[in-house]
This record gives structure tokens, C-alpha cells and sequence, in this order.
């Protein structure tokens, strides 16, 4: 199919999806990139993050209105928060493997996972942050040409997904990627003109195939592969992830936050510039002089001036102090919802500029719970079909599952109350995965701990079993003391 409309091969919503998924990733980027986007946009101020004051404010006096905003950068600190939280850790992976296949998956996957040799844990980064902003992040499996070669996980970024269509059982039967290129005729070494490229996966007869595309339709190499082979068979399915598990993009995990904090960046900026316009004095000159020998008083610092002639009046002007009380509620009332809405800003001072952030809210952490469970779901699914592509055999659900770390929370278990867990555990009151798994969620056992071995390599530890038979010689107080050892009985002695 040749064409000259490249159009062609893009979705007719993704424009408008682009655009929102472009602001988002803008406004958690930083201050500077924030201000920058702001002043290329033109005049229009539906497409800006600062509104003007007017629909008529000039360029030059928005710019300087931009200079002097204030970003507050919560949505941004958040999204880090999460993300740190779900990739700080190794993930727990359950291999259900002989013991050299198990070893040999677990080192591929977090030193050699993706394009590049890239590891998990760095890809997982990049597609998760992508996803919280647009809810539109891909994972693609390549598959390699040759028999024992791993796959490669891909990370496609949401803007690079033009078009996605669904066939019966909302399975996935087309998806068009964006990519660029060098132009091999450019003639510029140090600044080459980029070719976007276009591939097309598609099911075709219930075959997976693809093509890569120029603009004009005409083919990049020549060839479109058919037929990638799985198991013995073709390939009946596109190996293309959303790692959100919606193959149609929705409102994304961060953009309620992230309206917040907009609403936030501009009560903030317009109070910074009743407040500069209160601490400011305009002196007027009342001369019959000429504006040049006027300028040379003006030009010495003091601030703006007005040139009045003698018989011109100037009313005094009142300092907007009221406006400037009332800013300052609003600000603290939308601080407020968003500590409503589950994030709470830390700071010695108060509520006003937090430098940290916390999650305080159950219910937000059971979406980010939720959140965890369906991207961990959706990366076990793929690695499934790269182990079951590179070893030739069919992996079931419980023979290799994963699970990301979900430490939301910055702050760890006191010590008083993992001795008192610990002393639960001794008298039998709680079981030994409780425990463990409070160990765990205080990074004091590692991420893939097996307690079975850990139990045998306690036992085959003579230090370890020789402090087990002396604390059995000398028992721990069964009352509210357990976590004192008993005093030597004299009379034994």
C-alpha cells in the first residue's frame, strides 16, 4: 500500500491522547521544562499549564509572569515515590524448574533482560513511570531468528503507539509502532535527518506477521516477516504487552494528581505576583522636563516610574493584601484535597512546601497495591512466553510467576514492634510466614529468602546450632518479659 498521507496509519484519536500524554510527562519532568513548554505554546491558553491573567495578556508580559511562577512539584515526587517503590527491590520469583534452568532464568532476567542486555529492574523503571503518567506503556517481545537464543523484551513508549485495534474477544489483531531512523541520504554527519518508520503487526488468518513502513507506504527492507514460529507452530497472537492490562489507554494512575497540582502551580504563581506587586513602590515624577532628562533619573534602580506633566494627577493605588490572604487559603485548601486524596507533603514548618512526600492513606495504597498486582501479572505473563519461546516447552501458571516490591512506605517498622512481632512468634501466636514477611517488608531478609534452605543451612551451622542448644539450656521467660533472657538460678550453681 503506497500513500502519501502518513496519517494513514495513525489512530484518529491518538492526537489528542499524544497531547495529554506529552503535558503529563512535561509537568512531572521539573520547574524548567514546565516554564519552557509554557512560553513555546503561543497565545492559546487552553494549551498551557500557567493560565494568564487575561485572554488578552501580552507575550512579553506572560513570559515575565512565567519567570516569576512557583512549581510545586508533587506530582512529580509522587510518581518517583512509586516508582522507587516498585523497583528498589529485586522482584520474588517463583522458578518451578530443575535447579541449573531456575539459576539460569534468574540471572537473565535481572542482568539481561531487555534490548541492549538492559536488566529488569531498569526496563521495569522506564515502562512503569511511562504508565503511571499515560496508561499507555508497551513491552514487545523480539523474537530471535536463531534456536537458543533468549528473546528480548522492548520498552515502546506510549507516544510511539499510534494505533491498536481489537478483534473478537477483545484480542489484540493490529498494532502500529512509530520509530526513527537516520536518512542514509542525508548529507549532515553531525545533525542527520530522521526518518520516521512505521511497523505494522497484524493477525492475518490467525498468523501473527509484521512489516516496517516508510511514510509513503513503500517498504523499509523489502520483506515482511510471516509466520514467527512458537512451539512448532506459528505465532497465533501479536507478542505485545500493555503493561496495564488495557490495550485502550484511560485515564492514567497519576492524572488526578497531577490536575491538582496544576491547580496548584497557578494559585501558587498568581500569589507570588500579588505579592511582588505589594512589596513594590512606583515614585512619580510631576516636570514639565523632557523624557531624556527624565531617563536619567529613572535609569538608577529605583523600580518603575511614572512621567506625569504638572497638571496630571496620579490616585494612590491600594496594595492587594486581601487578594494576597485569600490566594493563601485557596493554596491551603488545595493542599489539603491533595492530602485527601492520599499524598501528604512532610515539612518541619507545616503543610505549605513539603520536600518530601508519604503516602497516609489506606485507600491509596490499595490502589498502588492494585497497581502492583496487575503490572507484576502482566510481566509474568510475558516472561511465560519468553521462557516457553527459548526452551521449546510450555510453562504453566505455576511454574514461573513474579512479583514487584510494593515498599509505598518510606518509613520502616520501629524496633520495639519487630522485637514484640518476633516475641509473637516464639510463643506460637502468630505463624512463621508472618514473620518472614515482616522481615522482608523491612529489607532485613533478602528478596528471594528460601526458608526451606534457610532452615537447612541453620541446622548445618555449627555457630548457628550452638547457640540454638545454649538458648535451649537457657530458656526465655514465657510472660510479658520474653524478650529478656532469665537470670542464673544461684541455687543451681
Amino acid at each position: 500500500m503506497v500513500t502519501s498521507n502518513p496519517n494513514t496509519y495513525i489512530k484518529n484519536s491518538y492526537n489528542e491522547l499524544a497531547l495529554r500524554w506529552k503535558k503529563n510527562k512535561i509537568f512531572t519532568s521539573g520547574q524548567d521544562n514546565v516554564r519552557a513548554f509554557d512560553i513555546s505554546m503561543g497565545t492559546s491558553p487552553k494549551d498551557r499549564f500557567l493560565i494568564p491573567f487575561s485572554e488578552n495578556m501580552e507575550q512579553e508580559k506572560y513570559q515575565f509572569y512565567v519567570s516569576e511562577s512557583e512549581f510545586p512539584g508533587f506530582a512529580a515526587e509522587f510518581a518517583r515515590l512509586v516508582v522507587n517503590g516498585l523497583t528498589r527491590k529485586e522482584p520474588i520469583m517463583k522458578l518451578g524448574f530443575d535447579d541449573n534452568m531456575n539459576q539460569e532464568i534468574r540471572e537473565w532476567i535481572l542482568s539481561d533482560f531487555g534490548e541492549d542486555g538492559m536488566p529488569f529492574l531498569a526496563l521495569a523503571a522506564r515502562v512503569i513511570d511511562d504508565y503511571l503518567k499515560t496508561d499507555h506503556a508497551w513491552v514487545y517481545v523480539e523474537t530471535p531468528d536463531e534456536d537458543g537464543e533468549m528473546p528480548r523484551a522492548k520498552y515502546i513508549h506510549s507516544e510511539n503507539v499510534v494505533n491498536w485495534q481489537l478483534g473478537d474477544k477483545d484480542q489484540l489483531t493490529l498494532l502500529v509502532t512509530r520509530s526513527y531512523v537516520q536518512d542514509p541520504d542525508s548529507r549532515d554527519e553531525f545533525n542527520p535527518e530522521m526518518l520516521p518508520l512505521y511497523t505494522i503487526h497484524r493477525l492475518k488468518d490467525g498468523i501473527y506477521n509484521f512489516e516496517v513502513l516508510k511514510e509513503d507506504g513503500t517498504s523499509w527492507d523489502g520483506s515482511v516477516k510471516m509466520g514467527v514460529q512458537y512451539n512448532g507452530k506459528p505465532l497465533d497472537f501479536i507478542p505485545a504487552w500493555p503493561i496495564g492490562g488495557n490495550i485502550c489507554p484511560g485515564t492514567s494512575v497519576l492524572q488526578p494528581i497531577i490536575d491538582k497540582d496544576v491547580s496548584l502551580y497557578n494559585k501558587m504563581s498568581r500569589r507570588n505576583h500579588l505579592l511582588y506587586g505589594s512589596t513594590a513602590f512606583t515614585p512619580i515624577v510631576y516636570s514639565d522636563k523632557k523624557a531624556e532628562d527624565i531617563n536619567k533619573y529613572t535609569r538608577q534602580g529605583l523600580g518603575r516610574w511614572l512621567h506625569l506633566g504638572k497638571e496630571d494627577k496620579a490616585e494612590h493605588l491600594a496594595m492587594p493584601t486581601e487578594g494576597l490572604k485569600y490566594m493563601q487559603e485557596a493554596i491551603s485548601d488545595n493542599i489539603d484535597e491533595m492530602g485527601r486524596m492520599g499524598i501528604r507533603m512532610l515539612s518541619p514548618e507545616g503543610n505549605q512546601s513539603g520536600v518530601a512526600l508519604q503516602l497516609r492513606n489506606a485507600s491509596q495504597v490499595a490502589k498502588l497495591g492494585a497497581v502492583q498486582t496487575v503490572i507484576s501479572n502482566t510481566f509474568s505473563d510475558i516472561i511465560r512466553f519468553m521462557i516457553s519461546f527459548r526452551y521449546k516447552i510450555d510453562v504453566a501458571f505455576g511454574q514461573f510467576d513474579l512479583g514487584l516490591s510494593d515498599d509505598f512506605q518510606l518509613q520502616s517498622t520501629s524496633k520495639d514492634i519487630l522485637e514484640f512481632f518476633t516475641g509473637l512468634y516464639e510463643r506460637s501466636l502468630v505463624p512463621r510466614s508472618e514473620w518472614l514477611r515482616l522481615l522482608h517488608q523491612n529489607g532485613l531478609i533478602s528478596d528471594n529468602y528460601d526458608d526451606e534452605k534457610g532452615k537447612l543451612e541453620i541446622a548445618e551451622d555449627e555457630m548457628v546450632a550452638g547457640g540454638l542448644m545454649n538458648s535451649r539450656n537457657n530458656p526465655r521467660r514465657q510472660d510479658d518479659n520474653f524478650g529478656q533472657q532469665n537470670e542464673p538460678d544461684k541455687q543451681s550453681e
